[in-house]
């Protein structure tokens, strides 16, 4: 009954999808829809030519979100589609899916249909990753869609006036990224080749794949990633100049406020430390005409090396203010959550705190029905998403799809007829250790892979290949083949495998083959630095085309490649061990045949308990794969995580929100005493605002949870905050 249910309210979602679209009075979001269409048509020429039908779905059912910005009273759905941005929209599909797809297509519709609406600059959507793995492999994807998105909007008329370029903002940790950027630092990292490859984020033009080289724009203050090739769009266009839409740094963020923001989570906590996050929403105080947004004085003047002496003034005032209407609506219409299975324990709780407080941003600055962010976050494995989601984002959860009628079918999809996507092995090993196992399995797949392109020129033929013709079409499938992963949960069995790649498994494949033949492998764990990753994920990409013997045979790596790493080239992965998690285990071995066909070989550990009874029932483990997953463990009203992170909340409530109403930023004690005996004249109770403020940021006026822990949580944040207000 519940699951029927549950598709009943499906099909009334996407009908009000469709009435939002055929408005006869209003025809913006349907020319935003058709330009969307437009974007991924041009993107998927030689792959694909029509949306999945889950992905068609998916993105109509959400498009009232984004008319309630816009809908009148008028409207006979008026109520249902204002209620619409309140709604968490879970979006759970089997990994390979086409979940990115489908959440950057609602993106670009947001885009077009915010210009069309009159909003000229600004955030429309922030995309948010756990790992900055994840981070760096979206990146490509989205930065080829809105290449291409930002190519139609300067082809089209309806664009003509309507505001700046699509742009994507890198919002990651200064472990990845550096926050801000100094003279002495463009001079440090410019002259040197080295560095400044590190700092490089993107290697290929996401539009015409050609060479793309990093520099340092003095003027405006800016890395730019700058395409050479004169033939391509970004190079000719005149509103880019060769300099691809993306901002390195967060002080770029901060003066330029990108379309689209793509970093990790933790990224959130910044909001404690800068007024300038703030921008984000809008509330600049001030333009300089040389870099941009500012609250009190010039961000790159900020430094000792710099001269820039811009501040507030009458006219940076009135530039501001400007400004501030052509952003028209300054509350981003999308928060995108990827791999939301991972937000658990303390990152889940810190994270739904610093979620709580871009919601009471959303309130303070907007305040309007339907103005808050649409939630949308994507999962492939989900168990109590409805608990989830409330502890995260203090709001009720809607899954898409419904649960099918029975396992395998759905609406959507189906498992008849079956194909083979991955063949799993499971190995349980008695008088060997598990690296000497893998080890053992890497020689022989590795000897086999040899021996096909060795005898290329005539095996192909006795293969009887429905779609290969000729020797180049075999050697192309097998380059889908030629790299294996090896997956470790520990560091330490990392290096040990990759000890005996060195010193046993070469020795044996050079005895074997009877060249000098040996396997080059990469590892990579949570301890490498960006540029390392990077470097990796491009040699992946770009040895398609290489010599067999010069590309990375190997890949040994941790849970850091486990969640949204979508390369097409792993299609061979090897497990040193079970995950902890059956959650991890679906995510890390889906990483394998994302297109091709794969293969999964799991080596379980003979003295561990655990991982001899799942090997003894892999059949059955893996028919209910999706029911054995765990519920995620999370409690927003755990009084240790409220205080880690009221501390923070404050300074960001003091920083980002009440400073718009004070003549400076409240950096310090002494201002905030000012504010307070300002805002006690006009007659307003500070100490009870904010305190109001916190107590709705950590939800304790929510009726999702019981009333013993609100009131619990109620006296603690109380108790708190009368310690840090005095």
């Amino acid at each position: 009954k519940n699951e029927y249910e549950e598709f009943k309210a499906e099909i009334e979602s996407f009908e009000l999808g469709i009435h939002s679209l055929s408005q006869p009075h209003d025809n913006r979001l349907m020319k935003a829809f058709n330009y969307m269409n437009e974007v991924f048509f041009d993107l998927g020429k030689g792959r694909y030519d029509s949306w999945r039908l889950f992905q068609i779905v998916f993105i109509v059912r959400l498009l009232p979100s984004l008319y309630a910005r816009e809908v009148t009273k008028f409207d006979k759905e008026y109520d249902r589609i204002i209620n619409e941005p309140n709604i968490a929209d879970v979006l759970w599909f089997p990994t390979g899916g086409g979940k990115t797809e489908a959440y950057l297509g609602l993106i670009v519709c947001a885009l077009f249909y915010d210009r069309l609406r009159g909003k000229k600059r600004g955030c429309t959507a922030w995309i948010r990753f756990p790992l900055r793995m994840l981070t760096k492999n979206q990146l490509d994807r989205l930065a080829k869609v809105l290449i291409i998105a930002e190519e139609l909007r300067q082809s089209k008329d309806d664009f003509v006036g309507r505001g700046k370029p699509f742009s994507i903002g890198f919002f990651a940790g200064s472990g990845n990224t550096p926050n801000f950027f100094s003279e002495k630092d463009a001079r440090r990292i410019f002259s040197n080749e080295m560095m400044r490859n590190k700092l490089m984020l993107i290697h290929q033009c996401p539009k015409c794949s050609g060479k793309v080289e990093l520099d340092f724009d003095y003027k405006h203050w800016r890395i730019i990633h700058k395409c050479k090739n004169e033939n391509c769009f970004v190079y000719k266009s005149k509103e880019l100049n060769g300099a691809l839409p993306f901002y390195l740094t967060d002080s770029e963020i901060y003066r330029f406020i990108p379309s689209v923001l793509c970093g990790t989570v933790d990224k959130l906590s910044i909001v404690g430390r800068y007024r300038e996050f703030s921008h984000i929403f809008g509330q600049i105080g001030g333009v300089c005409p040389k870099h941009g947004f500012y609250s009190e004085r010039c961000i790159v003047g900020l430094y000792k090396e710099t001269t820039c002496e811009e501040r507030t003034s009458r006219d940076s005032k009135r530039r501001a203010q400007e400004i501030k209407e052509s952003i028209y609506d300054p509350v981003p219409s999308l928060l995108i959550q990827d791999e939301l299975h991972l937000l658990k324990e303390e990152l889940g709780v810190l994270n739904g705190h610093y979620e709580g407080i871009l919601n009471e941003f959303s309130r303070y600055l907007v305040n309007k029905p339907g103005h808050v962010p649409k939630v949308v976050a994507a999962t492939a494995t989900i168990e109590s998403y409805e608990h989830h989601i409330r502890h995260l984002y203090l709001r009720e959860a809607r899954r898409y799809p419904s649960m099918g009628y029975q396992l395998g079918e759905s609406f959507y999809a189906t498992s008849i007829p079956e194909i083979k996507r991955r063949l799993y092995i499971g190995v349980l090993p008695h008088t060997r250790s598990q690296e000497e196992v893998i080890g053992r399995a890497l020689f022989l797949y590795h000897k086999e892979i040899y021996r096909l392109y060795k005898d290329s020129s005539t095996i192909w033929k006795s293969f009887n290949f429905e779609s290969i013709n000729n020797q180049d079409d075999f050697l192309r499938l097998l380059a889908y083949y030629d790299l294996s992963v090896v997956y470790v949960n520990q560091k330490p069995m990392g290096h040990d495998v990759r000890r005996r790649i060195s010193d046993t498994t070469n020795f044996a494949l050079r005895n074997e083959v009877g060249q000098s033949f040996d396997l080059q492998s990469e590892i990579l764990t949570g301890e490498n630095e960006m540029d390392r990753i990077v470097k990796a994920i491009d040699k992946i990409e770009s040895d398609i085309q290489g010599d067999y013997k010069d590309k990375l045979h190997t890949l040994i790596a941790t849970s850091l490649i486990s969640h949204g790493v979508d390369l097409e080239r792993i299609n061979a992965l090897f497990m040193a061990g079970m995950p902890s998690k059956q959650a991890e285990y679906i995510q890390a071995s889906s990483r394998s045949a994302r297109t091709h066909a794969g293969l999964v070989m799991v080596c379980f550990k003979p003295n561990d308990l655990r991982e001899r009874s799942q090997y003894q029932y892999f059949y059955q483990n893996h028919i209910f794969m999706d029911r054995l997953v765990d519920p995620v463990p999370i409690n927003r009203m755990s009084t240790k995580a409220i205080q880690r992170s009221l501390p923070g909340l404050l300074s960001g409530l003091l920083l980002s929100l009440h400073s718009q109403r004070h003549e400076r930023t409240i950096y310090n004690c002494h201002e905030f005493r000012k504010y307070v005996a300002n805002m006690n004249v006009n007659g307003a109770n500070i100490q009870e605002q904010i305190l109001d403020q916190l107590k709705r940021i950590i939800g304790t006026d929510k009726s999702f949870f019981s009333v013993t822990a609100s009131e619990n949580a109620n006296k603690f944040i109380s108790v708190l905050f009368k310690e840090l207000y005095h």
